[in-house]
């Protein structure tokens, strides 16, 4: 699984180990794989999943992109702006920006990627741009 996902370069893996559904064929199988080991496989996922989605991330850095707003400044941290771009990756947008509180939940902002975050990608409107 996990040289496939690397070869895929997935930029988001989700990951969701077995869970037996009762009436279901597969609740009966024997042979379980101990939950310790589910567990660390997870785990190994989890870090092939960041770093997919870091070098995804820096890949889109300078790079000017359509961000859809999802929030207002105040409602995540104070001030900042946060969305999905149309590479579905998240942008924020720092406190600082020129023209930002003009913003609204829904609106569509052409972005500058300006650097990698813990959270995805910081973004500047490019104002004027439509």
């Amino acid at each position: 699984t996990l040289d496939a996902c690397a070869a895929a370069r997935f930029m988001k893996i989700h990951i969701f180990p077995f869970s037996p559904r009762k009436g279901t064929p597969a609740a009966d199988y024997p042979d379980r794989v101990p939950k310790e080991i589910v567990r660390e496989r997870c785990n190994r996922l989890a870090e092939l999943d960041r770093k997919l989605a870091t070098e995804y991330y820096a890949s889109l850095l300078g790079s000017e992109l359509s961000l859809m707003i999802e929030n207002r400044p105040s409602e995540i941290r104070t001030g900042w702006l946060r969305g999905t771009s149309c590479r579905y990756a998240p942008i924020e947008i720092p406190p600082a920006c020129e023209g930002m509180y003009s913003f609204r939940p829904g609106d569509r902002v052409d972005v500058r990627i300006l650097e990698v975050a813990d959270s995805g990608l910081l973004g500047q409107p490019i104002l004027n741009s439509r």
